[in-house]
């Protein structure tokens, strides 16, 4: 198909499959749009930023944080797999990813934190580019110091997510349930009341080890 052809029948599938309930969709058509951003950007440049500026408006400023949370594995899959020129990726996706780590979900900011620690520091252009490098980095030192443990961790700003004195809760909270989840499939679940009963214990237990 050519550019022309794909712009206007399927780029607009794949965007709007994207924004499908199932994770495994969310992210088969991600890989699509990859695809498409490459053949746009050998064939027709700017095919490729209309269509990196949709996915800015169709996700990263989504009021779903599951939207914009898929934003930044979007911008991550594309760098990694060499989808995009660096030169476009940075001028159309760098200020959304930098406005995203101001996000109020944490595991918004922990994407990011990760995407600019660990894909954009390893990538020559923007270590060279002093512009975007400057502000990269600022944006890491940023998330190095967020209240969020695991933000900081994935940011490169802590060694161990966890501290040796906290394993043993982590541990703890990790086997109850698992023995919780094992009663079910082992007979509870014939009891609608047992059931609801162990998932509140499944949910209290899973904000526990969040706020370990």
């Amino acid at each position: 198909y050519d550019c022309q052809f794909i712009a206007e029948h399927i780029s607009p599938v794949a965007v709007k499959l994207a924004h499908d309930r199932v994770a495994q969709v969310r992210e088969t058509s991600s890989r699509l749009i990859g695809i498409i951003l490459q053949k746009f950007d050998h064939s027709q440049p700017r095919s490729c930023a209309e269509l990196l500026s949709q996915l800015r408006k169709h996700f990263a400023c989504s009021d779903r944080w599951l939207l914009r949370l898929l934003y930044v594995k979007q911008c991550d899959m594309f760098l990694q797999e060499k989808r995009v020129n660096p030169s476009v990726f940075a001028v159309e996706c760098i200020p959304s990813l930098i406005s995203l780590s101001r996000d109020e979900v944490p595991n918004i900011r922990m994407a990011v934190g990760k995407l600019l620690h660990q894909t954009l520091s390893n990538t020559d252009y923007f270590s060279v580019n002093r512009h975007f490098s400057n502000r990269i980095h600022s944006t890491i030192e940023t998330l190095r110091n967020d209240s969020d443990r695991d933000v900081r961790y994935f940011s490169g700003g802590i060694s161990d997510p966890f501290p040796p004195e906290r394993n043993q809760e982590v541990d703890h909270v990790i086997n109850f349930v698992h023995k919780r989840v094992r009663s079910i499939s082992e007979g509870d679940n014939k009891d609608s009341r047992k059931v609801e009963e162990i998932k509140i214990d499944i949910t209290r237990a899973a904000s526990l080890l969040h706020s370990i």
